[in-house]
């Protein structure tokens, strides 16, 4: 499913905001602070931008060239650069356009703010670029299913009654699916279930290669450190209600939930931080808030794998403090920065902890080794052993990465038997799963999700349990050892 992307470029404060004209002493909170909130005021200038729409205040570089305070369309940015902040000059780069990504018509899009010294290059050419077009009206005929994506084999996100008119403006890139707005999201219906008021063919075919402006971006920003209070350059991008947005950085697809900040290094690293929601890396690392990840990029591609995920440091989030100051009018929520409090909070649901077992165990060889494929019934997973565990967890997750339960080995071995038919796991064929060692009953370490696909098929009633639940040596009952349900997703190693 593609989305919506929004950015905003604000950068020179030279012509538009006057400023105390006094010598500006980079320790001196009395005018930094100011100065930034200034600022961030001056952006309101590009409040209300339209889809695919971008807007600078002050002075800006841009291809082609614009207008301060005008709102230009990203079909045919090329790039723009933000400014340093200068406190002799009284500049500070600030960005923002707004781009569809994908999403359906008429839902709104995700913003972005390019902060300090730093470029954006839109990597999608304007004559492939996707464009909204007027939808048209469905309705389904029969009860029909509303999907996460156009196959069968999708997540059901709801149903229709028959009569039930929806609004399609796009198709699947076979034309056998169409995209509707569902309950105030994109989701996909067969287009053998529906009558259809108009050709379909005048609809965008979406597949993987179909993008909006700007969907695909090239980030470089300044390695400097942050003065006069300000934040490191960065680039902060926000999507509506917490949807799954796919932007591509660098060469690198992330699906955004949330509020997350990039930047590059020195190192010819691509650094991502999530302030709120989650974001999926790839098929088995999602971060959830208050996690960073980095990848080594060259120029605008990939180098090298995600790696070295971890909590925020107390520096890093002392360093993104002040965009908890950004108008919030100009986004969709307004910027939080987590506490350590709540970080911790969210590690210990994830196997990675802050206490007397990190680090306690050897941990370097602990990965997960099957099954590689789910019956359904009863499956034996194995993990390889961590020395002096006392015990393993086994969580299980669906195909959204939604928390399912946690199953205990009942000690030291390292295999455990768990019944994939019991009406816990639902109707779905795709799961991750996820071992965790425990030293005395407290997370040491945790392997990465692995991603794993179960048969389709019925379960004679025999075999049918009223709860799924470990079988392994020692297991209380058959029952899971925490409480099951929906939990913020994760995937996440523990950092060194």
């Amino acid at each position: 499913m593609r989305r919506q992307v929004v950015f905003l470029v604000l950068l020179s404060l030279s012509g538009l905001l006057f400023l105390p004209q006094v010598a500006f002493n980079q320790s001196d909170e009395a005018v930094c602070t100011p100065l930034i909130a200034a600022a961030f005021t001056q952006s309101t200038q590009c409040s209300g931008l339209e889809s695919n729409t971008g807007c600078f205040s002050g002075s800006a570089s841009t291809n082609p060239a614009a207008e301060a305070g005008q709102s230009w369309s990203l079909y045919p940015f090329q790039t723009i650069t933000g400014a340093a902040l200068d406190t002799t000059l009284n500049q500070f780069g600030i960005v923002l356009f707004n781009t569809q990504a994908g999403l359906p018509t008429g839902s709104s899009g995700v913003i972005g703010v390019l902060l300090g010294e730093g470029t954006l290059t839109n990597a999608v050419a304007e004559d492939t670029a996707l464009r909204p077009t007027s939808p048209l009206p469905v309705t389904a005929f029969v009860g029909a299913n509303v999907r996460s994506r156009p196959d069968t084999n999708a997540s059901v996100l709801g149903s229709v009654p028959t009569g039930t008119t929806l609004q399609a403006d796009a198709t699947s890139a076979d034309r056998n699916w169409l995209r509707v707005m569902f309950e105030g999201q994109g989701g996909w219906i067969s287009k053998t279930v529906v009558n259809v008021e108009g050709d379909v063919n005048n609809l965008p075919a979406i597949g993987e290669t179909a993008l909006s402006p700007a969907q695909s971006i090239c980030l470089q920003t300044a390695d400097s450190s942050p003065t006069c209070g300000a934040p490191p350059p960065l680039l902060l991008l926000q999507t509506p209600d917490e949807k799954p947005v796919t932007m591509t950085v660098n060469g690198a697809p992330i699906d955004i939930a949330g509020t997350v900040v990039l930047r590059t290094t020195a190192a010819g690293e691509m650094q991502v931080m999530v302030l709120s929601g989650t974001a999926k890396l790839d098929v088995a690392l999602v971060l959830p808030l208050g996690f960073t990840a980095s990848m080594p990029v060259a120029g605008c591609s990939p180098a090298g794998s995600w790696h070295g995920s971890r909590p925020l440091s107390n520096d890093e989030l002392a360093l993104l403090e002040p965009l908890a100051q950004f108008p919030a009018p100009l986004l969709h929520a307004a910027i939080r920065i987590p506490t350590q409090g709540e970080i911790q909070a969210v590690a210990r649901q994830y196997g990675v902890v802050y206490g007397p077992a990190t680090g306690q165990l050897d941990c370097s060889r602990f990965h997960t080794l099957g099954p590689d494929g789910l019956l359904m019934g009863m499956n034996t997973f194995y993990w390889e052993a961590v020395p002096n565990a006392t015990s393993y967890h086994v969580n299980i997750y669906n195909d959204q990465g939604t928390f399912i339960g946690t199953y205990d080995s009942g000690g030291s071995n390292t295999n455990l038997s768990i019944n994939m038919a019991a009406p816990g796991f639902g109707s779905g064929f795709e799961f991750y799963w996820q071992v965790e060692a425990l030293l005395n009953g407290q997370v040491a370490c945790a392997t990465q999700r692995t991603y794993i696909q179960r048969e389709s098929g019925s379960v004679p009633v025999g075999q049918q349990q009223p709860a799924p639940g470990p079988t392994g040596s020692g297991a209380p009952g058959g029952q899971p050892t925490a409480t099951t349900g929906p939990a913020p997703t994760a995937t996440i190693t523990p950092g060194p």
